[in-house]
């Protein structure tokens, strides 16, 4: 799991600020997800990223502690795409934190380097319904405010979890349907050669058939200009 915490947050005093991510690529384990099982002996490698000069109270690991969590905290999560790693939008996570959000991001069972396997009771809705109940035993009495952003698979874990999100729901890179209440942001690329932006925008008008309302952007800057504006 990694937190990226607020800037001027108490951090634990044993908790030591880190300069890199510990990003890592097991590509034994990559080629056993794409059915190449025998080329699983492939070894794995450490490739640390430099942390942003904008991150603070960064805990990552095992052992990372969320700290101390506010009545007043916006508690935003990340949820990685398959064979993706829980830093691919550290940039996005460390802006965030830097406007004083709080953000969690676990490595799911299909990253590039988890040290654990998907099961029946270990999955992408277990692990943020698990994360997201730990923040808000933390938060105790108070209460928190959550949001979540996801790319590629990221992007259905973003739409599929049951818990309500007052801050809004992202959907990167790929969105099969909504029928919730929270607000939700699908950013689609016409570059995108994995999810074709037609497949996207037809589950978009299906979804607005369906009574939801929607709204389209061609550019992200129609949508800032919009929003911005309210």
């Amino acid at each position: 799991l990694a937190v990226w915490r607020p800037a001027g947050r108490p951090t634990p005093a044993d908790e030591k600020a880190s300069e890199t991510y510990a990003h890592r690529i097991d590509i034994g384990r990559i080629a056993q997800r794409l059915g190449v099982r025998w080329l699983g002996w492939l070894p794995a490698r450490d490739r640390p990223i430099p942390v942003g000069a904008s991150a603070t109270g960064l805990a990552d690991g095992a052992a990372a502690e969320i700290g101390q969590v506010q009545s007043s905290d916006c508690v935003v999560f990340f949820a990685h795409g398959f064979l993706g790693s829980r830093f691919d939008c550290m940039g996005v996570c460390e802006a965030l934190a830097a406007e004083g959000f709080t953000v969690a991001a676990p490595e799911l069972p299909e990253s590039l380097a988890a040290s654990y396997d998907p099961s029946e009771i270990v999955n992408r809705l277990s692990i943020f319904a698990a994360v997201h109940t730990r923040f808000q035993e933390l938060a105790m009495p108070n209460q928190v405010r959550f949001g979540i952003f996801g790319q590629s698979a990221g992007a259905g874990t973003a739409t599929m979890l049951p818990s309500t999100f007052e801050l809004g729901r992202c959907a990167i890179c790929a969105f099969r349907g909504f029928g919730g209440t929270d607000p939700l942001l699908v950013v689609a690329s016409s570059g995108d050669n994995v999810i074709p932006i037609n497949f996207i925008v037809g589950a978009l008008r299906d979804n607005a058939a369906a009574g939801r309302s929607t709204r389209f952007f061609e550019t992200a800057v129609q949508a800032q200009n919009v929003y911005s504006a309210a």
